[in-house]
């Protein structure tokens, strides 16, 4: 696949403070596996993933995806924190929040709510007024969520549907999908994928 019209549609050249890119980098090496194969597992150019992984950049939600399945990750597995060792609580000071630009504008405050390697996969979700999560995309099981603050539209394979707080939502994830949030003020919801797939 080529990479015209994707090596900048997936990307916004700012200086993000995740850490996400230098554990992209890690990740791979650890792999050893080229600049060149991962950008094209992930149909971006090598200098784009370059950008992402020295931090010059920031990768969309949809590219991000693109590059963790090119190196057999999931994006949850960038979002770390001190788990502690009863291995049941995550407290809230011990999580980290983690910014992601949406295609062409604002785009998802993600926290991780759940451990690792456990069978279910909890997320906090914070978007600004305006502001969604990219392009659709798709992963292998369900995915379940609940609004806690706001009006946010869940586009499925094209379909709109309106939540407002208090609405629960539960659809087969491997439907295109992808969320926005209609209101005036933040929106905020709780998804929970099953098997953990982001």
């Amino acid at each position: 696949m080529s990479d015209a019209g994707v090596q900048d549609a997936g990307a916004q050249d700012v200086a993000p403070d995740t850490g996400i890119g230098p554990k992209l980098r890690l990740l791979r090496r650890a792999r050893q596996l080229r600049l060149k194969e991962v950008a094209e597992r992930a149909a971006c150019s090598e200098g784009l993933l370059s950008r992402i992984e020295t931090g010059k950049v920031e990768p969309s939600l949809r590219l991000l995806h693109r590059i963790c399945a090119a190196l057999d990750l999931k994006v949850g597995d960038l979002l770390q924190w001190s788990e502690r060792p009863d291995g049941v609580v995550v407290r809230a000071a011990d999580r980290v929040a983690r910014q992601f630009r949406g295609d062409g504008g604002p785009g998802a405050e993600i926290e991780r709510l759940s451990l690792t390697g456990r069978l279910l996969m909890g997320y906090l979700n914070r978007l600004a007024p305006g502001a969604a999560t990219g392009e659709p995309l798709s992963h292998p099981g369900e995915e379940l969520g609940y609004v806690v603050r706001g009006q946010v539209d869940l586009i499925i394979a094209g379909v709109v549907h309106a939540l407002a707080e208090g609405d629960s939502f539960c659809f087969p994830s491997d439907q295109p999908h992808c969320y926005r949030n209609v209101s005036d003020g933040e929106a905020a919801f709780v998804i929970v994928n099953a098997p953990p797939s982001f």
